[in-house]
């Protein structure tokens, strides 16, 4: 039995999916490809590109966020594997970490939520450049106690998105996303992660697991209007609100949260800087780039 769903959520952007098929398939795994795109093209790549353990679901558009939401967390509901991991289509996961994620996972169940850091590249027709490497780094959140976990999320705020999900857990976040349907979509992130902090232990894993294109084409952020950034406080009111009401998180984390937006990064050494330096200058190819992320793993 396959221990992985790999959950794609699409909206268009099909100039991105052939590219990233060639660069995430495994046999290893499970693939959702819930498709919300207002075109058709998507639909066309994946009636061309059929496999066993590629389950297509064609859904109504993502008109409103809300279509979104409700798209996402019906398609949880199909997952039967017992981890997932969210993944977006112009982005590449790094086999090798998720790997490693999934045998300590296996091995403590006690674990519900697990990633490793972060790396970025931008990308150039068929050649890539890194551009971070070993970000993200959530060590922090490797907390038993429920507040501990929740509070270092709120003061030191780190993505959990993209982490290897037990499918319990994951669903149970979607189902919250829907429920407070947030009015600026970038807030879902964070009422992603209270969901599942709050419902499962995280632990932090030292290997990449995921690498997130830093030149996109198009991307929800730059898609935002002002209108969605306007109705801010109406998200920061009704998520403290809630949590607070579901878990008895002290609505005043979340408020300062907001508020004081703390993210407090390590400093990276002189060793580390150059490195990077040199990193980023070289064009190579996606194998070229996970082998380097891989073998310079032990640089921190």
């Amino acid at each position: 039995m396959k221990k992985l769903t790999i959950l794609l959520s699409l909206k268009d952007r099909h100039e991105e999916t052939e590219t990233w098929i060639s660069n995430n398939y495994f046999d290893d795994f499970v693939y959702i490809i819930a498709d919300g795109s207002l075109k058709n093209y998507n639909y066309e790549i994946f009636q061309k590109f059929k496999k066993q353990n590629i389950n297509y679901f064609r859904y109504n558009p993502d008109n409103k966020y809300s279509d979104y939401y409700t798209k996402v967390y019906n398609a949880s509901l199909k997952i039967e594997t017992p981890f997932v991991i969210q993944v977006d289509n112009d982005d590449v996961i790094n086999k090798k970490g998720i790997d490693l994620c999934l045998k300590k996972i296996e091995t403590n169940s006690n674990i519900k939520i697990i990633n490793g850091f972060t790396g970025g590249f931008n990308k150039f027709n068929t050649k890539y450049k890194i551009s971070d490497f070993k970000e993200n780094n959530c060590e922090h959140l490797t907390k038993k106690n429920l507040n501990e976990r929740i509070n270092s999320y709120l003061e030191n705020y780190r993505i959990i998105w993209y982490s290897i999900f037990s499918t319990e857990i994951f669903q149970k976040a979607w189902k919250d996303c829907v429920n407070i349907s947030c009015e600026n979509v970038l807030h879902t992130e964070l009422v992603h992660g209270l969901s599942s902090l709050t419902n499962g232990e995280f632990y932090f894993c030292n290997t990449t697991t995921y690498l997130r294109r830093t030149n996109p084409l198009n991307s929800i952020y730059r898609n935002l209007n002002k209108k969605d950034f306007s109705l801010d406080k109406r998200d920061h009111n009704v998520i403290a609100e809630y949590f607070n009401n579901k878990n008895l998180i002290d609505k005043s984390n979340i408020l300062n949260h907001f508020k004081t937006k703390n993210y407090t990064y390590k400093k990276r050494n002189l060793i580390f800087k150059t490195l990077l330096y040199f990193l980023r200058k070289k064009k190579i190819n996606l194998k070229q780039m996970l082998n380097i992320v891989n073998k310079l793993n032990f640089i921190s």
